[in-house]
């Protein structure tokens, strides 16, 4: 008797599927929950031990798959890798020795595991009727199967079933299966998203060269949106006192420094006039200090503007005499802090804002 063969069931199942195969266009989950209907057309190896009863004879089946076997079968997918089907086949036995046939039918039902898109395998049970011989076997199956289309698909397949007289047939068959309903719809890719736009920063500020309205701005500047050095305002101020000698209007070399101080000043703000106030002590008749004090104011305007190069339109000065003493009183200390001029200068400026 034959016995069953893993290596010659495995092997003709990878010539059948080596020479049919092609890429599936289904894949395991597209087919769950899914009937199919299906045909096929192979030939089935008898047993040698097997003897077909026809009439009053009894006659020795021919081997090398000589049994003629078309078929249609009926599955459904339970889920993506487990499926059942039940089949019918029809068989046409050739017998050894004779010009004559024997007739009967096969029919059963697997249970099928896919172990990948293509590859199957599955045990069963059938019965199978050789004119007056019937027996019922086990069978186990190994197949391929690849689509065609989303709903047709080709199959390759072998099987050995044996019975518990320790008959063993083999059979190998080819088919078409439909697959009823359509495939769950996939979601489209997600579009990719589009690369982002190369932003250019050449002063490194955070606003990009395209938006920017003042490039080049310094590192440690604060800017506004457009990339504007951002200012806040600051007061500055500035003051002359300069002391006299008693009865004079002359200015002493001493407070040439301030003088420099205030011109500087007054060059950094040109926006900028300075107003000149003279003062006097309380010596003397008040008329003439009055034109003392003038001429103080005077002499200290015409030092700024010959010596320390300020315009003289931006230069007016004025005497108070000895009506607005900066310390009262007759010492000598306080008559000598009377004897002066004053002035003073204030100016707005634009700070930049530092980070």
């Amino acid at each position: 008797m034959k016995k069953v063969s893993a290596f010659r069931l495995s092997a003709a199942a990878t010539l059948l599927a080596l020479t049919f195969g092609a890429h599936a266009s289904a894949t395991k989950e597209d087919l769950a929950g899914r009937v199919y209907l299906g045909g096929h057309i192979g030939a089935m190896d008898l047993d040698s031990d097997r003897m077909v009863s026809k009439g009053s004879s009894v006659y020795e089946p021919s081997q090398d798959f000589k049994t003629f076997v078309p078929g249609l079968e009926l599955g459904y997918r339970i889920s993506p890798n487990w499926e059942v089907r039940g089949y019918y086949d029809y068989l046409q036995a050739d017998l050894r020795g004779t010009g004559s046939s024997g007739y009967g039918e096969s029919f059963g039902a697997d249970v099928l595991f896919n172990i990948t898109d293509n590859f199957y395998t599955g045990l069963g049970i059938n019965r199978t009727n050789v004119e007056q011989l019937h027996d019922t076997f086990a069978r186990l199956t190994v197949g391929y199967r690849t689509f065609l289309d989303d709903n047709l698909a080709f199959k390759v397949e072998a099987a050995a079933q044996q019975d518990d007289s320790n008959f063993t047939d083999y059979l190998a068959n080819v088919g078409i299966q439909y697959f009823f309903g359509s495939a769950p719809q996939k979601a489209a890719p997600a579009p990719k998203p589009a690369p982002a736009p190369v932003v250019v920063d050449s002063d490194k500020d955070g606003v990009p060269d395209e938006s920017d309205a003042c490039p080049g701005t310094p590192a440690n500047y604060k800017v506004d949106e457009r990339g504007c050095t951002k200012y806040e305002t600051e007061t500055v101020t500035e003051k002359l006192l300069v002391n006299f000698d008693t009865n004079s209007a002359t200015v002493k070399p001493q407070y040439y420094p301030e003088l420099q101080r205030v011109a500087t000043f007054m060059k950094d703000f040109p926006q900028l006039d300075v107003v000149i106030e003279g003062h006097t002590d309380d010596t003397g008749a008040a008329d003439y200090n009055l034109k003392l004090s003038e001429r103080r104011a005077a002499s200290v305007g015409e030092a700024l503007a010959s010596q320390f190069g300020i315009d003289r339109a931006r230069i007016k000065t004025v005497g108070y005499g000895e009506g607005r003493p900066t310390m009262e009183g007759t010492s000598k200390e306080a008559r000598a802090a009377n004897r002066r001029i004053e002035a003073k200068l204030s100016a707005t400026k634009r700070v930049p804002e530092t980070k």
